[in-house]
């Protein structure tokens, strides 16, 4: 697959009014890449997550992204493409 350069993806959880998700609540936040392979997954208490994915300038940059909180349905968006430049993706539950 080659080498890769890392890129910054930022993941904003929103709940169905358009309003900041619960504050406090614990959130799973997994990411997985265009291989289907999980190259995220973490519980954190904020709306929040940023993290470092690997951009190879091909399908494999294709991610799905996926949050999950208790008492809430799963939500997610993919193809979640990553770009040379910042990526941001607001979800709604």
């Amino acid at each position: 697959m080659g080498s890769a350069a890392f890129v910054r993806q930022t993941v904003n959880v929103f709940g169905g009014m358009r309003n900041p998700f619960a504050a406090g609540k614990n959130i799973l936040f997994t990411i997985f890449d265009g291989f289907r392979s999980q190259i995220y997954r973490s519980y954190k208490k904020a709306t929040s997550v940023s993290s470092q994915v690997p951009f190879f300038q091909n399908q494999v940059d294709d991610y799905t992204d996926l949050a999950y909180a208790d008492s809430y349905m799963q939500a997610g968006f993919a193809p979640v493409k990553a770009l040379a430049a910042r990526k941001e993706q607001e979800w709604m539950s």
